[in-house]
């Protein structure tokens, strides 16, 4: 059976949907994760909602599906649209069973030597990104330096210290860096890191969320709102994290192009047993 959790459909009315608030429906047992694999941004959440900047209002939503030991599948929503897929693997997984060839063309052969593909988003307009994690002990403007991407650092530290309203701290971690189809040729990069899962849930991180999105040319007052809807009474010391990773998308030039704010999902009753060490 399927069904749509009454907090996307509220969310979907906040995001100015009406009736296409109602069309995401996600089969029940994906929400219900097995926490046998988890990652440091949904930590067993079966849901992913996000806030976007620059831009109007729009409603991105992951939803967990189903999926094999050792990898996860998730549907990428759009204002209530099925627009992709993702696939996130464990240690040691092969993307050909996923139907995928491992990039090894232009930068992507570069990466590789520093970091390991571990995920595959498949929107349906637009090529794959071919996303790749850095060590744990790995620094991401290290590796960005090394692979001719100076400047692109430059701008995903100035989105951090917008959000958390000073620099980053050094040697922060972790990073994973992701590269816009198969071919590496001067691609577009996104540098994502679940840092901010580690800044305490207050009310002075929600206020942050706002005031950035709404600095980098996003909607503050939705963020506000979708941010509160999750966490609308959070207990002190609060027991679960909401604001979990930032998406930096970035133009060739390392010049920003689109930031997500990834926000959990509510957890909910677990099916399945295993609570292994999340893959950061």
């Amino acid at each position: 059976m399927q069904t749509t959790p009454s907090w996307m459909q509220h969310a979907g009315l906040l995001a100015g949907l009406g009736p296409r608030a109602f069309v995401p429906r996600v089969e029940g047992d994906a929400l219900a994760t097995d926490l046998s694999f988890r990652t440091c941004i949904e930590a067993g959440s079966g849901a992913l909602v996000s806030v976007q900047a620059p831009g109007a209002r729009r409603l991105n939503l992951w939803t967990r599906r189903p999926s094999a030991p050792g990898a996860q599948r998730w549907t990428h929503w759009l204002d209530g649209q099925e627009v992709g897929q993702v696939v996130i693997g464990a240690p040691g997984w092969q993307p050909q069973e996923w139907g995928w060839e491992r990039p090894q063309q232009g930068l992507h052969q570069r990466v590789g030597a520093l970091a390991t593909l571990y995920r595959i988003d498949a929107d349906h307009k637009t090529e794959p990104w071919f996303s790749y994690h850095l060590p744990r002990q790995a620094d991401a403007a290290d590796a960005l330096r090394l692979l001719g991407l100076s400047r692109a650092w430059s701008t995903v530290a100035d989105v951090w210290a917008t959000l958390l309203g000073r620099p980053l701290p050094p040697r922060s971690r972790p990073w994973s860096l992701g590269l816009r189809g198969p071919g590496g040729d001067q691609p577009a990069l996104r540098v994502a890191s679940s840092l901010w899962a580690l800044v305490p849930e207050t009310r002075d991180k929600c206020d942050r969320l706002t005031e950035a999105v709404h600095s980098l040319g996003g909607d503050g007052c939705f963020a506000q709102a979708l941010y509160k809807l999750l966490a609308p009474d959070l207990p002190d010391p609060p027991s679960q994290v909401i604001g979990a990773a930032l998406e930096i998308s970035l133009h060739p030039d390392g010049s920003l192009e689109t930031v997500h704010f990834v926000l959990r999902g509510p957890k909910q009753t677990l099916h399945h047993g295993g609570h292994a060490p999340p893959l950061h």
